[in-house]
């Protein structure tokens, strides 16, 4: 970001510079070496396209780049001083006390009563547990001590899918490809401590799954969360996108229609609204769009929302995700082709739009012929890639190329044969 407001602010030079070098990388030398910028940055500016150089784009930029500045200058004060740093401190005990707190469980009597006063039933108090949700299906309940002793599962179907630190007076809600919800209490599930158990499987603990019903969100919900919690996004495969209010998903029942899916039509995904940032949309193709969230309305839980992007009928969208301009995209083709994205490089568009390529593929299928595996992350993290034959290969995100969007990507593991790459394990 600090790249991109310096060659703003010096626009006439940056454009005189690029325009009196032979090629690309004498460019980016030029600028590396006049302005002081990285290779990312150098990069980046060279890739930038006109458009984001109206009003509107550069005062977005320097607005979140205020914001940014002002957190970072906030929490430096609070690391350097201890004054602060207690308060925070108190404050967040106090919130989770406010949280958790319960009444005393002891009844005081008086000395002179022969009997005691008889004493109302309470509910159970809420204890701690570890829910998780296996690769392979399997839903499993431990306490927090036996979770911690738990061995790292060596076989990806055993790897949790989504797992929670929570309470038994919280609710699990599943969300299904076939755009049903189905909340679970924690209390409901029983527990399963010893090493060898496995757990249950989702058709044993959810009535009414159907036998081609998968899971595809797992949210957790705290007693009275859904209210304040905002906005939820549904995306389908099919491109379709729908913005509802959490609220609307208090429901007492054990099953409900969370969206209503057209015909041939399944849901991807399901996450929370996020403020400041966009939506992307991946196909299977390689083709991508962004789009601003405002142009999504707000609609009823059960309304199929609207056309978040055109897709062709042998494609499908893979990942659908809110995207902040310093948020970044993992992508690799099933033959171990992948780079990196940054979340700058993607142009806002409107909304239900074909968008554009954002990985090219060799004509031979040497580098790929689709996408297998996207994902959106937020800062530097390691991740796994899974390929088919069941080899998982740790990487670090740095790890990837930076590249822009028309670029086939680099090697990275080993795709021969029929052993793709299938999926990446966050």
């Amino acid at each position: 970001m600090e790249g991109l407001i310096i060659a703003v602010d010096n626009l006439d030079e940056v454009i005189a510079l690029i325009r009196a070098s032979k090629n690309g990388k004498e460019a980016k030398a030029k600028l590396m070496e006049r302005f002081g910028f990285s290779d990312v940055q150098a990069q980046a500016i060279l890739d930038l396209r006109l458009q984001r150089l109206t009003g509107l784009e550069i005062d977005a930029l320097r607005k979140e780049y205020a914001d940014i500045l002002k957190l970072i200058d906030t929490l430096e004060g609070i690391l350097k001083s201890e004054k602060k740093l207690l308060n925070v401190i108190k404050k967040e005990l106090r919130e989770i006390a406010d949280q958790f707190g319960d009444d005393r469980r002891t009844v005081i009597l008086k000395e002179e009563k022969e009997e005691a006063l008889p004493v109302e039933e309470e509910a159970p108090l809420p204890e701690e547990a570890v829910v998780f949700l296996t690769r392979g299906g399997q839903l499993r309940r431990m306490s927090p001590r036996n979770f911690e002793k738990q061995e790292i599962p060596d076989k990806e179907s055993d790897m949790a899918r989504w797992l929670f630190h929570t309470q038994t007076d919280h609710t699990l809600y599943f969300f299904t490809n076939l755009g049903n919800c189905y909340p679970l209490s924690v209390g409901a599930l029983n527990e399963t401590n010893k090493p060898k158990e496995r757990g249950g499987a989702l058709t044993s603990v959810l009535a009414g799954l159907e036998n081609n019903e998968q899971c595809v969100s797992l949210m957790l919900i705290t007693p009275g969360s859904l209210a304040a919690m905002g906005d939820l996004l549904f995306f389908t495969k099919q491109g379709q996108v729908k913005r509802t209010n959490a609220a609307e998903y208090e429901v007492k029942r054990s099953k409900f229609a969370a969206i209503n899916l057209k015909a041939g039509d399944s849901l991807l995904c399901v996450a929370p609204a996020e403020e400041g940032a966009d939506i992307v949309n991946i196909t299977r193709k390689g083709m991508c769009i962004r789009y601003p969230l405002s142009t999504v309305p707000e609609m009823g839980r059960v309304s199929a929302g609207v056309k978040g992007m055109k897709v062709d009928e042998e494609d499908e969208v893979i990942l659908a995700t809110p995207l902040a301009v310093s948020d970044q995209i993992l992508l690799f083709t099933e033959r171990g082709y992948a780079k990196r994205l940054m979340g700058a490089m993607f142009d806002a568009q409107g909304r239900a739009g074909k968008g554009v390529k954002c990985v090219s593929f060799n004509k031979s299928g040497s580098t790929g012929t689709y996408v297998a595996a996207a994902a959106r992350i937020t800062a530097s993290r390691p991740f796994t890639v899974l390929q088919h034959g069941g080899v998982m290969t740790p990487m670090l995100s740095d790890d990837l190329p930076c590249q822009d969007l028309a670029d086939k990507g680099k090697p990275t593991v080993m795709a021969v044969l029929d052993d793709v790459v299938e999926d990446l394990i966050l």
